[in-house]
């Protein structure tokens, strides 16, 4: 599992925790590369999924690169978003289908309720109906395109996280994520670690 977290916009004290946390996930081979760029057509070859954790804005990527990852997730690739993952690459047609929506804002960081909307899925089986968490609550600017929602929020109802699919390849978003402490919340924790499975069909 390759894991990125680079930022060429707001950068999350977060991401080392974050970083921590993928890499603990038990029965994963996970290797952190510091530039987008690096996601070669060869390093893809070797991979099961990409993870894009907390990235921002739209880092220096070739087109060569670009056309890569897209062809590894339609060939059968995983590819999981998590938080500003949706605040990335905006000006970027084929990455904001991939991961399904664009982000258009958020409230400040606060509590709130986070609703199960699908507690039959794999990755939100164990949840119950709705849980507490404090993070930032995004708002998209459409819908998620064919997507199939998992998590909203409890006020708006707005899509808090996802699974769709690209050709034969697996996506997940998850909009949570931004305090430090979200990273050892065994709740949320649980979320993306079943969601990494999930999309590497585990």
């Amino acid at each position: 599992m390759l894991v990125v977290s680079e930022t060429a916009g707001f950068h999350h004290d977060s991401i080392p925790a974050e970083q921590a946390f993928l890499r603990s996930v038990g029965g994963l081979r996970v290797v952190v590369l510091r530039r987008v760029a690096q996601l070669t057509p060869a390093r893809l070859r070797g991979a099961g999924a990409v993870v894009f954790a907390s990235t921002s804005g739209s880092p220096r990527f070739s087109a060569t690169g670009r056309r890569a990852l897209l062809r590894f997730v339609r060939g059968g690739g995983g590819f999981v978003g998590l938080h500003s993952a949706s605040d990335t690459f905006a000006d970027w047609p084929g990455y904001v289908r991939l991961i399904g929506a664009r982000f258009a804002g958020h409230a400040p960081l606060g509590p709130g309720r986070v609703v199960v909307g699908d507690r039959g899925h794999p990755i939100t089986r164990p949840l119950p109906a709705s849980f507490s968490t404090t993070d930032e609550f995004y708002r998209f600017r459409s819908a998620p395109q064919g997507a199939h929602v998992l998590l909203v929020d409890h006020k708006g109802r707005r899509p808090l996280a996802w699974t769709r699919r690209s050709g034969r390849g697996r996506v997940f978003y998850d909009a949570l994520g931004h305090p430090i402490d979200a990273w050892s919340d065994p709740v949320r924790n649980g979320i993306v670690a079943r969601g990494l499975r999930w999309v590497l069909r585990r």
